[in-house]
């Protein structure tokens, strides 16, 4: 027999492996029986990092209680997976990353696109995923690219509304699950300028030309194949489309199921003169195939400008 301290290597290996089964028992068991994800953008948690200017004393205060926050909901809501929206890894307290240390072994951040030198999701898992997927979620049109970049990056000295697809794919004893985080562009500072208020409130529902109506759709081709291949999976994010836009335009045609029901504002802000207003808007929503008992709630965690979801089957 091989004691504790005769072989440390050894020891720790198999403490290791041991710590990986349970936490693969744990997604196998709750696929079908309780699997808990739960996604929130937390608003640029930090602005002030690299060449971004100087935090302000209430910024520094909402970083620190959107910290605690994240840390009351790994404990009290214990999800599975947790995917943060807007994330800047080094706006984290110690605190946070000693507590998701404890619960979740495979931890990434994924940048919005290249060009993004700040924000991106950062995904926390139990288990870490058997593959990846990472493509360009595209704005323009192939063929137009040049004519939309120049309309619409013109204020911007890089990118702000590219998007990488991401996909993380889990093996479970019930078959394999995609776990898919969205958050689409917002092109909407543009479009006012524009085409005025009243046309770019038109415009999100009837104009299927502007970037972000684009760009959904090439995220729905994307859902489509993922759904034809039998695989289950759900997609669940900051959409930045209220969701009648969504259930009555493009996702009106029920290739995906929606986990939502009365779910409620989300949240989303806007700027009049000096303060931010919440708007009354469910822009936070999630979506899915080939799962069953779905049920999608939003959570009271106030101190961004959206409240997180969490979404349970």
């Amino acid at each position: 027999a091989c004691k504790v301290g005769d072989n440390d290597d050894s020891f720790k290996s198999m403490k290791i492996v041991l710590i990986l089964l349970s936490f693969n028992l744990c997604l196998s068991v709750c696929h079908g029986s309780g699997l808990k994800s739960i996604w929130w953008n937390v608003a640029r948690l930090a602005v002030p990092i690299g060449e971004s200017l100087p935090q302000t004393s209430e910024e520094i205060e909402r970083n620190s209680e959107v910290n605690r926050e994240l840390i009351s909901i790994i404990s009290n809501e214990n999800p599975d997976v947790l995917m943060i929206g807007e994330a800047v890894p080094t706006a984290f307290s110690e605190s946070f990353k000693a507590k998701a240390r404890e619960v979740y072994p495979y931890q990434q951040f994924f940048r919005y696109n290249p060009s993004d030198k700040v924000f991106g999701f950062y995904i926390l898992a139990k288990v870490p995923p058997k593959n990846i997927v990472k493509q360009p979620l595209h704005w323009f049109p192939l063929n137009l690219e040049a004519e939309y970049k120049d309309k619409w990056l013109s204020p911007f000295p890089d990118d702000p509304h590219s998007r990488d697809y991401i996909q993380l794919d889990f093996e479970t004893n019930e078959g394999n699950l995609s776990v898919v985080p969205i958050h689409l562009m917002m092109p909407w500072v543009q479009m006012i300028d524009q085409k005025g208020v009243l046309k770019a409130s038109f415009a999100m529902f009837y104009d299927a030309s502007h970037p972000q109506m684009i760009q959904l759709q090439n995220l729905i081709k994307k859902l489509r194949d993922l759904k034809n291949s039998g695989v289950s999976f759900f997609a669940m994010g900051d959409f930045n489309f209220p969701k009648k836009v969504l259930s009555q335009r493009t996702m009106g045609f029920f290739f995906l199921s929606t986990f939502f029901d009365e779910l409620g504002s989300t949240g989303g802000t806007f700027k009049v003169t000096k303060y931010q207003i919440r708007t009354p808007l469910d822009l936070d929503q999630a979506y899915g195939s080939g799962i069953e008992n779905a049920v999608l709630r939003r959570l009271s965690y106030s101190h961004s400008d959206h409240f997180p979801i969490q979404l349970t089957f």
